[in-house]
C-alpha cells in the first residue's frame, strides 16, 4: 500500500473520531448545587470546563401581558402544580404580590374583581363586561345572581380546560381542603361593600365570579400595569452561564430569591423572589381555632319512619344561621357556623351521628346568641346544593339554639338533638307559596316555577311504587310502577328479582320515592315505558335499544311532571 493512501486513511479516522467527540460525546459535568427564586435549593449539572450550566430545577413563573387590555400577569398563579400547597387567605395574598419580584419587577399587586374577569373566557356572564354584577361595588347577596354561576366543570377553552383566556397557563382543579369537592378560587382585592368579610374572586374550573370567606383560602395570580418587558441585566459581572446565587428581597423576614447568570457570561439577573412566608400577624384570628372549646349540638339524624334511601347519598351538611338574618327556607347564602366537618361527603346510610360546633367556619370566634339549624341530606351531587324533590331536609319553623348554652360563656359543653328529616317533596309549603317546583322551591303559581318543562311543580308520586337494584347491565336501574295500575309490593318486588340480569339480593322496592321525581325532571331525561299483563310500569335510564328490543316497550323523552 503506498504511503498517500495510509495517511489518507489514518486522517480520516482521526476526523471521524474528533467528530466522534464533538457530536457525540457529552462534555465531562459535575453537579453542583443552585437557587431558585422561592429560596429553596436544588442541584444542576456544569460543565468542568466552566463553559456553562443546565437550568436549575426551579418552579418557572413568567410574564404573560394580556394583547387587550394594559396588564401584565405572573404566569402561572401562584404553586400551580403543587397540590400539596393548599393555597392563601386573602389578605396573605396581598404580602405575597408585594413581595413577589418577577421579570426585574417588584411592583406586583393583588388585581381587582373587575381585573380578573378579563381574563375569563367561554363563559360570557362572567367575562368583562357580562351580566354578572360582581364588581368593586356589589353586595354580598347579589353576587348570588345566576349570572354569576359559571358553566360545566372543566369544559373552558383554556389549557386543562379552565374557563381562561389562551396563552395563560397554570391549574384550575387544585382541590379546597376546608370545602369537599370544590376548588381553589383566584383572589380579587375588594369585598362586598356591605360585609367586609366576603372576598371577591372567580373559579376559573367553571368560569364562575362569587365572593368567598375573608379566612377561605384561595389561589392568586398577581398583576402589574403594561409594559412588563423582562430585564436581564441587574450586576455586570463575569460568571458561568446558568449558575445561580443566593439574595434577598424586601419583605417580611427578608425573602430569599435567586440570581442567575446570563448566557453570555457577563451578567447577572434580577434578583427574583417568588416564595411565601407567612406574617403571623396577617388575620391571626383566621388561625384562632376556638371551635374545641366552643358548645355543640350532637345530633342523631334520621328518616322519616318508612322511609329508606335507594342508595348511599352524596352529601351530608349540618350548619347553624344567624335567627335574625334567617329569611327564607332553605337558606340560600353561606352559614355562619358549623365547620367542615359538618359536610360529609358520601356520609353512608342514615341514621347519622354529628356533632356541630357553635362556632365561625374557620373558627375565628364562638356563636353568641340565637341560630337556626339548616341540614340537607343530598342525594345526587349538584352544585349549588339545592334541595332537590328526591331530598331530604330540616330546619324550617324550628326554634333557634340559644348560645352560649348556660347564657354567659362557652365550655364545650354539649346538648343532644334528635332530629328526624322531612322529605323535600313532601313538605308543605307556606300558605302564600303553595305550589312546590321539582327544584324545591315554593311559588305563589305554577307557572312560576323555573324548573320542569314549563313552570311545572313536583308531581304527587305518594301511590307510586318504585323499585332499585344493580343488574350485569348497571348498578342504577329505576323502574316505577303506579299503584293505580293495580301493582303491589310483592308484585314488584317478584317482578324486579325476574328482570333479565337483575341481581335479586339487592331488590328495594319503596313507595313515594319515585325515580319521576328523582331522575325524570330534567329535560334530558328518558323513560322506557312498557306493559306487564296490561300493567304499565316505566323504567329510567334504560337505553333505547334495550327498551324496544328487550322489554319490548317505547320511548319517551323528558322532562316527566305529569302523574302518572
Amino acid at each position: 500500500m503506498k504511503k498517500g493512501v495510509i495517511l489518507s486513511t489514518a486522517l480520516l479516522l482521526l476526523a471521524a473520531v474528533v467528530l466522534y467527540f464533538a457530536v457525540f460525546k457529552k462534555p465531562a459535568t459535575v453537579t453542583q448545587e443552585c437557587v431558585c427564586s422561592d429560596g429553596t435549593v436544588h442541584t444542576q449539572d456544569c460543565r468542568v470546563d466552566g463553559k456553562g450550566c443546565e437550568p436549575c430545577e426551579c418552579t418557572e413563573y413568567t410574564i404573560w401581558c394580556d394583547p387587550d387590555t394594559d396588564l401584565c400577569w405572573q404566569d402561572p398563579q401562584r404553586e400551580a402544580y403543587n397540590y400539596d400547597d393548599i393555597g392563601l387567605i386573602p389578605k396573605a395574598t396581598i404580602q405575597y404580590c408585594e413581595e413577589l419580584v418577577l421579570g426585574g419587577y417588584d411592583d406586583w399587586r393583588v388585581p381587582t374583581i373587575k381585573e380578573l374577569r378579563t381574563l375569563i373566557a367561554g363563559n360570557p356572564d362572567t367575562e368583562a363586561g357580562g351580566a354578572c354584577p360582581i364588581d368593586e361595588d356589589c353586595t354580598f347577596m347579589e353576587s348570588w345572581a345566576v349570572s354569576c354561576m359559571g358553566s360545566t366543570f372543566g369544559k373552558g377553552p383554556g389549557v386543562n380546560g379552565c374557563y381562561l383566556k389562551e396563552g395563560l397557563t397554570g391549574t384550575c382543579d387544585k382541590p379546597d381542603v376546608y370545602s369537599a369537592g370544590h376548588f381553589l378560587e383566584v383572589w380579587a382585592i375588594e369585598s362586598a361593600i356591605d360585609d367586609e368579610r366576603w372576598i371577591a374572586s372567580i373559579m376559573p374550573e367553571i368560569g364562575g365570579v362569587c365572593f368567598n370567606h375573608i379566612c377561605s383560602v384561595g389561589d392568586v395570580r398577581c398583576v402589574r400595569n403594561a409594559p412588563s418587558e423582562p430585564v436581564t441585566c441587574a450586576e455586570k459581572d463575569e460568571c458561568t452561564p446558568g449558575t445561580t446565587r443566593g439574595c434577598q428581597c424586601e419583605g417580611y423576614q427578608k425573602p430569599a430569591g435567586a440570581q442567575v447568570c446570563d448566557e453570555n457570561g457577563s451578567c447577572w439577573s434580577p434578583c427574583e423572589c417568588t416564595g411565601y412566608t407567612r406574617n403571623p400577624e396577617i388575620s391571626s384570628e383566621c388561625y384562632n381555632n376556638i371551635c374545641p372549646k366552643s358548645d355543640k349540638l350532637e345530633l342523631t339524624i334520621n328518616l322519616p319512619e318508612g322511609a329508606t334511601l335507594p342508595f348511599e347519598p352524596h352529601m351530608l351538611i349540618a350548619f347553624f344561621y344567624d335567627a335574625k338574618r334567617w329569611g327564607e327556607f332553605p337558606p340560600g347564602r353561606p352559614p355562619d357556623g358549623g365547620t367542615d366537618t359538618n359536610q360529609v361527603i358520601k356520609p353512608g346510610m342514615p341514621p347519622y351521628k354529628m356533632s356541630v360546633p357553635a362556632c365561625t367556619y374557620y373558627g375565628e370566634y364562638s356563636l353568641e346568641g340565637d341560630y337556626q339549624l339548616y341540614i340537607h341530606l343530598q342525594l345526587r351531587e349538584k352544585f349549588p346544593p339545592i334541595p332537590l324533590a328526591a331530598d331530604y331536609y330540616w330546619g324550617n319553623k324550628q326554634k333557634p339554639f340559644t348560645f352560649p348554652l348556660n347564657g354567659s360563656d362557652h365550655q364545650a359543653a354539649s346538648l343532644k338533638v334528635d332530629i328526624t328529616l322531612e322529605s323535600v317533596a313532601l313538605a308543605s309549603c307556606p300558605a302564600d307559596r303553595p305550589v312546590r317546583c321539582s327544584d324545591g322551591i315554593c311559588v305563589a303559581d305554577a307557572s312560576e316555577c323555573a324548573s320542569c318543562g314549563d313552570g311545572k311543580p313536583v308531581p304527587d308520586d305518594t301511590q307510586v311504587l318504585t323499585c332499585r337494584y344493580k343488574s350485569s347491565f348497571t348498578d342504577d336501574n329505576c323502574a316505577d310502577f303506579p299503584m293505580n295500575q293495580a301493582w303491589t309490593t310483592s308484585d314488584v318486588e317478584n317482578f324486579c328479582k325476574d328482570m333479565q340480569g337483575a341481581d335479586a339480593s339487592t331488590v328495594v322496592v319503596t313507595q313515594g320515592n319515585s325515580c319521576m321525581v328523582e331522575k325524570g325532571m330534567s329535560s334530558d331525561s328518558k323513560r322506557c315505558v312498557s306493559e306487564e299483563s296490561g300493567k304499565k310500569w316505566y323504567a329510567y335510564g334504560v337505553p333505547s335499544f334495550v327498551c324496544s328490543t328487550i322489554m319490548g316497550g317505547e320511548n319517551e323523552s323528558g322532562p316527566f311532571c305529569e302523574e302518572y
